[in-house]
């Protein structure tokens, strides 16, 4: 696909970027610290967040710290020419992040409220309950405490703990790969690749699906900051589509440790969703 390959491209350039460049050194040793003897205060990062976009970032949390990234309200809904929609509404989708060393952390991220609409022929059936629960580790390979490169690796698995007819009841898991570049002028880039392996809709099996997206994100004015994002998904699954979605958003840095968002992801194809708002924020412990 051709998304695919600028993303590939993008990679490898920022990769040799930064190995044709001494990377900045990290002005304290935090090697030694643990969930157990957290990072002091003042030698904390800057709040880094996981959200608003989709784009995983690569930099972890300071070790024996806590963060809260959440959606308080999460609306996603496509329609159809005869008027048919599918829709989903989450409250409080939630991502708690905990750092165990400098450099690792684990992630439990959680969907206390999910309703799931379908109205077929003028008729609306919904479906509300928990979500699914997904368990994950990020590891932070380089660029944690300043260099302008960072690369992560997070692998992840999904558990089936969604309310019945709101999950598929498997096991699922896959493995992302964030990267992130700081230009000049306070300039952000991020991009990701993901690996899942996700059951079949009409076998007992498992197929590929692979995801991949690119994020550019600048301050607009005061603390006010905002990011464009183009998001795509592909399967090897039998008759399976193409989704790609453009989003877009808005940050507000309430405070060093609060950060509030507010955006949507629009779909640029025909499986992908038409439309999905969402208001949210990030707390850091």
């Amino acid at each position: 696909m051709p998304f695919s390959s600028v993303l590939i491209f993008t990679l490898s350039t920022l990769l040799s970027v930064v190995l044709a460049s001494e990377a900045r050194s990290a002005p304290h040793d935090k090697s030694r610290y643990s969930l157990f003897n957290p990072t002091p205060t003042d030698q904390m990062r800057e709040l880094s967040s996981d959200r608003p976009d989709s784009t995983e970032g690569a930099i972890t949390i300071d070790a024996g710290h806590f963060q809260l990234e959440s959606d308080l309200y999460n609306r996603t809904f496509r329609a159809s020419k005869n008027g048919d929609r599918e829709a989903t509404t989450q409250i409080f989708s939630s991502n708690i992040r905990t750092g165990l060393t400098d450099n690792l952390e684990f992630d439990l991220i959680v969907a206390p409220y999910f309703k799931d609409e379908t109205r077929t022929s003028g008729v609306t059936d919904d479906i509300q309950g928990s979500g699914d629960t997904t368990l994950r580790l990020k590891l932070n390979l380089l660029g944690n405490n300043g260099a302008a490169l960072s690369i992560g690796l997070i692998p992840f698995v999904k558990m089936p703990t969604a309310a019945e007819g709101l999950g598929n009841k498997k096991v699922e898991g896959g493995l992302i790969l964030p990267v992130g570049y700081d230009f000049p002028n306070d300039w952000e880039l991020g991009a990701m690749l993901e690996v899942d392996a996700s059951k079949n809709e009409d076998s007992d099996g498992f197929h590929m699906e692979w995801i991949t997206s690119i994020t550019c994100a600048h301050p607009i004015i005061g603390d006010f900051s905002g990011y464009v994002e183009i998001y795509s998904g592909s399967s090897s699954e039998a008759h399976s589509t193409w989704k790609a979605t453009f989003d877009t958003g808005l940050t507000y840095g309430l405070d060093p440790n609060v950060q509030l968002d507010i955006g949507t992801k629009l779909g640029l194809t025909r499986a992908a969703d038409d439309m999905s708002p969402f208001l949210g924020f990030t707390a850091r412990l």
